[in-house]
């Protein structure tokens, strides 16, 4: 695979999985993210937002339009087409939350829950948005905990801080460099 990329003019590979497996191979962890631990009781740090209905993503036309306008809102995060974002948020297994205020949908959460715990695995939206779909994920349906796996830099960061109970950095990804001059080049509007 690695001569593939390189024939193919991939400048790096990005890629889940096991480092002890795949560092020999030249894969190193990179990036950060942040994992936020929300409780019921770390929510209460801050006044909860009013004006805010929370829902189940219905799959209506109206929803994947506006979960993909907040989508692609983002400062970071990798495009996606209207029938990809469709498929994305329909996966199996997974549960998207909206926060509706007076302007419509507010925030959006994909979520993964397990019994009393979940994770927040992709999300966008304003704060009071997010604060009121949290609020509603924890008090409403009695989830005990919510871990919200986030981006470095992300403008929903500081509403994280003030009503989690505890977070650390852990590695997001891991990359393989297979042409460095493609990469500087890629990035050098940013360096």
């Amino acid at each position: 695979s690695i001569s593939l990329m390189r024939e193919e003019g991939y400048a790096f590979s990005d890629l889940g999985g096991d480092r002890q497996r795949y560092a020999r191979f030249g894969w190193e962890r990179a990036g950060r993210q942040w994992l936020f631990d929300i409780t019921p009781r770390s929510l209460h740090a801050l006044e909860a937002p009013k004006g805010y209905q929370v829902n189940q993503y219905g799959a209506r036309p109206d929803e994947i339009d506006s979960t993909l306008a907040i989508h692609e809102g983002e400062l970071l995060g990798v495009k996606r087409t209207r029938d990809l974002h469709e498929m994305l948020l329909g996966r199996k297994g997974k549960e998207v939350w909206l926060a509706r205020g007076g302007e419509g949908i507010a925030a959006y959460a994909v979520a993964d829950r397990e019994d009393k715990n979940g994770e927040i695995i992709e999300f966008g939206g304003t704060p009071d948005g997010m604060h009121a779909l949290l609020t509603y994920l924890t008090e409403t349906l009695g989830s005990e905990g919510m871990r919200i796996y986030s981006p470095w830099s992300h403008p929903l960061n500081p509403l994280f801080f003030s009503i989690s109970t505890r977070w650390h950095v852990n590695c997001q990804r891991m990359i393989k460099i297979i042409n460095l001059e493609a990469i500087m080049h890629g990035f050098a509007n940013q360096l």
